[in-house]
């Protein structure tokens, strides 16, 4: 879910709605908040290759128990990453306009 909300805000225009419609501010309103995409997708990026290790990970271990404790901690990791790019992309977002 944090995923699909994070491709909302950075690709459907969610972020450039919330910060820029109601300021009256225009073009480069949305050029700001684009640009505040690419930060954000760097740790987006981290988020997507946890969630791939923690699918292929598992498969590399021998014992069940490390196996379900190493898909746990990485699928936390991932969780958090997706939230800290939203984090950074709404922080980056609100500078708009000042």
């Amino acid at each position: 879910m944090l995923a699909l909300l994070w491709l909302l805000s950075a690709f459907a225009g969610w972020a450039a709605a919330a910060f820029c419609s109601d300021r009256g501010l225009g073009q480069a309103c949305r050029a700001h908040v684009a640009a505040a995409v690419h930060p954000s997708g760097v740790v987006a990026a981290v988020a997507a290759l946890l969630a791939a290790a923690a699918l292929i990970a598992p498969s590399a271990m021998r014992s069940e128990a490390a196996a379900r404790t190493a898909r746990m901690r990485l699928l936390a990791a991932s969780a958090g990453c997706w939230a800290a790019a939203l984090v950074v992309l709404f922080a980056l977002g609100e500078t708009v306009g000042g």
